[in-house]
């Protein structure tokens, strides 16, 4: 499969944003179509064979422009923007010549520079409509790319199968409702505050079919057994349990022998913890009390 997304950034202004950036796109766009040249040191004077390649096979070429894009500078003093052997300007002068699409993403503070501060070969890219990525509105922000990025190259997302979203046994998955999404998500401060109430339980983002980029946050715990039979025996009866809540809320679970990992995500707000997540831990913690009061402690 060819790269059709490249992403393109320096490494001096914004590699940490670069690298979480990658991580996102990755996870939301199936394998081989994200470039990202995380090992290669930037700044040599040699352009690889791979990113000349995989640029100029590119859909689309991602740029994150941070505070000190445009102004970074090798040991002289000399803008690097302004050298011909500069990696950014190949990419982005090879983007340009060949006509591929190109995205300018801003981190925080930072814009897209005015056509004055950049040459003739580069000016365009004073044109295109950029995209804000922020620390404070990470997530959102992201999936505003993600969906950007879907609009200019029509690359599908990972479960997304004759236009319908499905996970990969076919099952319909629940679509995110923004409104409710915004309503029922715990913001990190709340969510941190509530787990001290649940000690067992532990906050992990793990891929999962049924997320927005397949990045999804979960609270997480173990319980282990005696036995193999009275694990899975365990997971029988909370089955029933689950299905009399009101509203039933079912968990993510395995089973290795003994023990049980249970994962709880509220999937119809795109796989984020919620309110319905904390109490659904408290309920399974409650019926493994019931079931096994001198092994829970």
């Amino acid at each position: 499969m060819s790269n059709s997304i490249f992403i393109s950034y320096r490494r001096s202004d914004s590699q940490h944003a670069a690298i979480a950036l990658a991580d996102a796109l990755s996870w939301a766009f199936a394998e081989g179509e994200v470039f990202f040249d995380r090992g290669s040191i930037r700044g040599a004077d040699e352009w690889p064979d791979s990113i000349k390649n995989a640029v100029a096979e590119a859909k689309l070429i991602v740029v994150v422009i941070g505070d000190g894009w445009l102004r970074a500078s090798d040991q002289f003093g000399r803008r690097r923007l302004d050298d011909s052997k500069d990696w950014v300007r190949r990419e982005l002068v090879t983007a340009i010549k060949r006509n591929i699409e190109i995205l300018p993403l801003t981190l925080d503070d930072a814009s897209v520079p005015v056509p004055e501060a950049l040459d003739f070969e580069l000016e365009r890219i004073s044109s295109k409509q950029a995209l804000p990525i922020r620390v404070l509105s990470w997530e959102n922000d992201i999936h505003a790319v993600i969906e950007r990025i879907r609009e200019l190259t029509g690359i599908g997302l990972r479960l997304h199968m004759n236009g319908d979203t499905l996970n990969p046994n076919g099952t319909p998955i629940p679509r995110p409702d923004r409104k409710k999404s915004n309503e029922m998500i715990l913001p990190l401060s709340i969510l941190r505050q509530t787990m001290e109430d649940i000690p067992p339980w532990r906050f992990e983002t793990n891929y999962h079919p049924w997320a927005i980029g397949g990045k999804a946050e979960e609270i997480c715990r173990l319980y282990e057994f005696s036995s193999f039979r009275n694990a899975t025996q365990f997971m029988a009866d909370s089955a029933e349990a689950i299905n009399r809540w009101k509203p039933p809320h079912h968990p993510r679970w395995e089973n290795q022998w003994r023990v049980i990992k249970v994962w709880f995500s509220t999937w119809d707000v795109g796989c984020r913890v919620t309110q319905l997540d904390i109490k659904a831990a408290k309920m399974m913690d409650k019926l493994f009390r019931d079931r096994d009061p001198i092994r829970c402690g």
